[in-house]
């Protein structure tokens, strides 16, 4: 594993979304290639509509490792007892109260012991999570997702900066149905973000002030350092934070995740 560049600690970041499930009959759905190296390599892409005509895009990636690892849930303030497992042993490793270390998903029904359906519950690492996704999602259906946000960034090949949020799933669980058309229906499209504070501006459109305010900040992931906005639309928060804060502190944000109409998804891919 190559040494990181920088000695900062990462600003790490949430999120949670409730919708309908896109995109697995594409082509990019699902991919299942050897790498530059050869390893095996496996890759799920697929949307998430979690309102009218707003779509989140969930990767999600794999790869054989050396060893997996197991772990025994404790009494609250102990230290979790974690288990080295070899990769050939992933699914033969029986202790009781071990779990993998992975993906928790409930892409299928079952029926309980007291005769309710209830989604059937596995625990997968990354790579195996990958084909059952591929084996059971499909579209149309209602699916509860938790896990990671992931920044980065490249330059295209016009010499302009792009950067790109991807959404990485820990948690792909059968719901109820998504109704968008019910009076009641709230949308759940949640995010929490560390975030190192840089500063606030009013936002314009060409002169005009829109009225919202935009938060610029620094991520700090594992090999590099990433720009990042924010748009507050309470005029009281973004003066109190503006007041309060001052450039380069580490905070904790959380709001509503927002998608423009034209985004799309972003291929995942390997360097190996």
């Amino acid at each position: 594993m190559a040494n990181r560049l920088f000695d900062l600690q990462e600003t790490k970041g949430t999120f949670q979304i409730t919708g309908i499930v896109s995109g697995t009959e594409k082509d990019n759905f699902y991919t299942e290639k050897k790498t530059k190296t050869g390893k095996d390599f496996r890759a799920v892409n697929f949307g998430l509509e979690f309102d009218e005509k707003k779509t989140a895009y969930v990767n999600l990636t794999g790869m054989p490792k050396d060893k997996v690892y197991f772990s025994k849930a404790v009494k609250k303030g102990e230290k979790s007892e974690m288990k080295e497992v070899k990769w050939s042993e992933r699914f033969s490793f029986k202790e009781e109260g071990f779990s993998v270390m992975g993906a928790t998903l409930g892409l299928e029904k079952t029926t309980d012991k007291d005769g309710k359906l209830v989604n059937l519950k596995k625990k997968l690492v990354e790579f195996d999570a990958c084909k059952e996704i591929n084996d059971k999602l499909t579209d149309g259906k209602s699916v509860f997702v938790k896990g990671k946000t992931e920044f980065s960034s490249f330059v295209n090949g016009n010499g302009n900066k792009t950067s790109s949020v991807k959404f990485i799933p820990n948690q792909i669980s059968l719901c109820a149905d998504v109704n968008f058309e019910k009076e009641d229906f709230k949308s759940n499209n949640l995010f929490t973000q560390t975030i190192i504070y840089i500063g606030i501006d009013k936002e314009k459109e060409g002169e005009r002030e829109t009225g919202r305010f935009i938060l610029t900040a620094k991520i700090v992931t594992y090999n590099s350092i990433e720009d990042a906005e924010f748009i507050i639309e309470d005029s009281k928060l973004a003066l109190q934070l503006k007041k309060g804060l001052k450039p380069y502190n580490a905070i904790q944000v959380s709001g509503f995740i927002n998608i423009n109409n034209d985004t799309e998804s972003v291929d995942s891919s390997d360097d190996d």
